[in-house]
């Protein structure tokens, strides 16, 4: 058994996986997450921005 193996743990299927790798896909995958809900959030206020602009110049 090497030092590898001993940190490596088995699932509930018995295959094995790093805990480790499974951990910094976890913090990835919220980052990722994270970062989508502000481009969807900028491209909210871009929107919003664009139909006050384009009433502002309809009133003009």
């Amino acid at each position: 058994m090497t030092h590898k193996d001993r940190r490596r743990k088995r699932d509930r299927n018995g295959r094995l996986y790093d805990p480790r790798k499974k951990r910094d896909a976890g913090k990835q995958a919220h980052e990722n997450r994270f970062q989508t809900m502000l481009r969807r959030r900028k491209w909210h206020v871009q929107g919003w921005m664009g139909r006050l602009k384009d009433m502002l110049m309809f009133w003009r």
